[in-house]
């Protein structure tokens, strides 16, 4: 097939993205801080690239200001979506007449690196038996011609997904982009994203409930129940497709327990499809998951709700969208391949350290190899046999890998080997340490530092009150610790720190009152 790279400053550039939809059901409410906001938390996700989708709005100015000085590339669309168009002279003067103004509006942004006509246009013909989409003059014609015209040095593709062959199917994983919805709206299962062999794969994704915090605030307390009523229904809740999906992570016997395991789904099938596209390097040319924001407090396929909260899954973006990864692949015949992903324009030397490993902390099996990562580039730096092992053996072990240079460590990931609602966990005893940091501007920063004595799964840290976190809902291997910076606005009162992981009690500590801070 073909390839769809980015090529910036002559730089071939793996797009690590998701789409963004409109902030806000009424536009007019989103102010310039909560676009602040929500940009930040996007480069801070380690992403590089947004799609605006084209079923939403042109964005306000504020936001393409944001990206242009926090890096962030603008994919961009014009907003037809979803169904074929009127083709009647009238409606194609209209559209030429808007497509001028935003054109003439965006062009001098920075951040825009590609033109798109719409979003799903070529490929809804095909939803309704026809195979005439190359005959759409909107976007074979109307727009391409308006941008051609006044702003000619960057591309424009017509529809997304988008063949360039007219005879091949709009969403082909052969060439041009395409959008994998076989997983979700399909019903395969999540591991089939790792057959897609999409040259850029620009939506997939998907849903997990908000924060309890979140829904609270719309969920009325007498519906606060499991099995859910009308008010969850109402705000998107789809069981009928996101409990096959949850049911390998296990049962939900309550609201908290449907948050939790809605969120863990949706943060495993992301990092799983990421990590599966990232390791395709360039022979994939970027990835972009549905969706980064939401418009309102629902159940759906964001990783930050309305309220700018992240979900699990956030955190589970921002490893995998790191500048340089390590990934473990299943191959089956009872082999494991590990792979090394760097994004960076500077080669990358370590140690690779792949380890087989109980939850109690017995290491079985270890090996160490010297590996050295060519610039912007993957590298596939091992492979590992899985022996043959009673299944009580599987379900309390794991295979780790990490890539080391002396104490630091640049990346590192884990293996099971069974589902995850068939792991035996032993309970986790953890301990956490907390301390004033530094000062930086407005902000004080914390730094948590929590250790366990057996495997914690999924560790959440909380301070009780609004702040970033640079890591959180990550997992501590036992007798090891893993330490995180937590900001948070000079003033605001901080006293109590709060860890919890799914297989251990809560455990807290308190902070010192604060002194005299020094500075960043």
């Amino acid at each position: 097939g073909n390839v769809f790279n980015f090529i910036i400053n002559g730089k071939r550039v793996f797009a690590r993205g998701a789409n963004w939809v409109p902030a806000d059901a009424f536009p007019s409410r989103v102010t310039a801080e909560r676009y602040r906001k929500l940009l930040e938390m996007a480069r801070r996700s380690n992403m590089n690239m947004l799609r605006v989708w084209g079923g939403g709005i042109y964005e306000s100015d504020v936001f393409y200001d944001l990206c242009d000085r926090l890096g962030i590339m603008v994919w961009q669309e014009f907003m037809f979506a979803c169904a074929p168009y009127p083709q009647n002279e009238r409606f194609l003067r209209g559209v030429e007449e808007e497509a001028r103004a935003v054109v003439r509006r965006l062009r001098n942004h920075p951040s825009i690196v590609i033109w798109c006509g719409d979003n799903e246009v070529d490929w809804s013909y095909t939803w309704w038996g026809r195979s005439d989409w190359a005959q759409n003059r909107i976007n074979r014609a109307v727009l391409k011609n308006v941008v051609e015209e006044l702003d000619p040095t960057r591309p424009y593709m017509p529809s997304s997904p988008f063949s360039p062959d007219p005879a091949a199917d709009p969403n082909s994983p052969d060439q041009g982009d395409r959008h994998n919805w076989d997983v979700w709206h399909g019903k395969q299962p999540y591991r089939a994203y790792a057959r897609d062999r999409a040259r850029f794969c620009s939506e997939f994704g998907m849903q997990a409930s908000p924060a309890a915090e979140t829904m609270r605030e719309v969920i009325p307390p007498e519906q606060w129940s499991w099995p859910p009523g009308d008010s969850w229904a109402h705000h998107n809740l789809d069981l009928q497709k996101l409990s096959p999906y949850m049911e390998e992570f296990g049962g939900a016997q309550c609201v908290e327990d449907f948050i939790r395991l809605s969120q863990l789904t949706q943060a495993t099938v992301l990092k799983f499809a990421i990590e599966h596209f990232r390791r395709s390097k360039f022979a994939c040319g970027g990835c972009m998951f549905w969706q980064f924001n939401e418009p309102w407090p629902t159940v759906c396929w964001s990783v930050v709700d309305y309220f700018g909260r992240p979900k699990m899954g956030y955190y589970y973006v921002k490893r995998a969208y790191s500048n340089v990864l390590v990934s473990l692949k299943e191959e089956g015949e009872g082999r494991l391949s590990l792979w090394i992903v760097n994004d960076g324009l500077e080669g990358v030397e370590g140690d690779l350290i792949v380890e087989r490993r109980d939850f109690a902390g017995r290491r079985i099996w270890s090996d160490r190899r010297r590996v050295r990562v060519p610039p912007n580039s993957v590298l596939k730096a091992a492979d590992v046999r899985i022996p043959e092992m009673p299944l009580a053996s599987m379900r309390t072990e794991y295979f780790s890998a990490r890539l080391a240079k002396g104490s630091q460590v640049i990346s590192e990931n884990s293996h099971f080997l069974v589902r995850e609602r068939d792991l035996v966990l032993p309970e986790a005893r953890l301990t956490v340490r907390a301390r004033v940091d530094r000062s930086d501007g407005g902000d004080v920063l914390y730094k948590v530092e929590v250790g366990s004595d057996s495997y914690a799964r999924v560790v959440k840290v909380d301070l009780g009150v609004d702040a970033q976190y640079s890591d959180n809902y990550f997992d501590v291997p036992a007798n090891e610790s893993r330490e995180i910076l937590v900001r948070v606005r000079r003033g605001v009162p901080v006293s109590r720190v709060t860890v919890k992981a799914h297989n251990s009690a809560e455990s807290s500590c308190d902070l010192a009152p604060m002194g005299p801070l020094r500075p960043g």
